[in-house]
């Protein structure tokens, strides 16, 4: 009779126990949840109200090893230009996205008659800005 009164308490505790982590694991998903909900998983670039983006999107065959952006707008003109940092290829397919800041432009109003000269070096080469 005392093994049968161990044996089922043993059994209520070890239910006991499982009830509990069942509640804690709950809760956990629920914290979980609600912390991840506030993380955006957007990973489009933000941009400045004081910039231009160019979403520019290469119809080549090749992967490419730098892309040199020259614009002019009413005499105000710039030259830059994008990269891997690890000297690795742009590759052909990827969406490159290359900001102007108004501020490059004598008068902002300048930016609307923008225009954009693009060159494509298909092996790398350090940038001579």
């Amino acid at each position: 009779m005392a093994n049968e009164y161990q044996k089922e308490r043993q059994r209520t505790a070890i239910q006991f126990g499982r009830t509990v982590i069942g509640i804690v694991f709950a809760v956990l998903l629920v914290v979980f949840n609600a912390a991840c909900s506030g993380i955006s998983y957007d990973t489009t670039p933000k941009v400045a109200d004081d910039e231009i983006a160019l979403h520019i999107k290469l119809d080549i065959k090749e992967d490419i090893g730098l892309l040199v952006v020259d614009y002019e707008a009413n005499g105000t003109s710039g030259s830059g230009g994008t990269s891997n940092a690890d000297k690795s290829l742009l590759k052909h397919g990827e969406l490159i996205i290359y900001t102007l800041s108004k501020q490059d432009f004598d008068d902002p109003a300048d930016a609307e008659n923008l225009t954009v000269k693009f060159t494509v070096i298909t092996e790398y080469a350090d940038p001579n800005f």
